[in-house]
């Protein structure tokens, strides 16, 4: 059964009178534990990774001058040559308030913006918080995916911006 220990031993050895097959399912369910750990512990990881990088690409977007409302990426996880890829981003954002000066400490800062809602009775369809009335142009959007795509590589036909 062994070729080892008979090769040494000189003599065949019935491993059945020395592991019981109790002994051999406790094997098998430890094996089982440490499989299901191995999987927790795999996703734990996974997650942080997936966690870093949404963080990443918000800190980025945000630096551009733009609020990250929401951060979604998917990644490869079936393919191991290419574990961990961005397959897919989507962003959804809005433009963020302007960036002021602040001689004191040399940095820039970002100054909150209140909302405004005015009540307009004559509904020609005018209002300030209209999502429509300031899109993010086109330019803006596509320099945003190139960004994204030279800086994390994903494809430029993955990546979506409010869509």
């Amino acid at each position: 059964m062994y070729p080892i220990i008979t090769k040494i031993t000189g003599k065949q050895i019935d491993l059945s009178s020395i592991i019981s097959e109790e002994t051999s399912m406790q094997a098998s369910s430890y094996t089982e534990m440490g499989n299901s750990l191995i999987l927790a512990a795999n996703a734990e990881v996974e997650k942080t990774y997936i966690d870093n990088i949404k963080e990443d690409i918000k800190k980025n977007i945000e630096n551009k001058g733009y609020v990250v409302n929401d951060v979604s990426i998917d990644i490869e996880t079936k393919n191991q040559d290419s574990y961990g890829q961005i397959n897919k981003v989507s962003l959804n954002i809005t433009v963020g308030a302007p960036a002021l000066w602040c001689p004191d400490n040399n940095i820039n800062t970002v100054q909150p913006i209140e909302k405004v809602n005015i009540n307009n009775t004559n509904d020609v369809g005018v209002g300030l918080d209209r999502p429509d009335n300031n899109p993010i142009p086109e330019t803006q959007i596509d320099s945003l995916k190139n960004f994204i795509q030279t800086t994390y590589g994903v494809k430029k036909e993955n990546i979506f911006i409010n869509s």
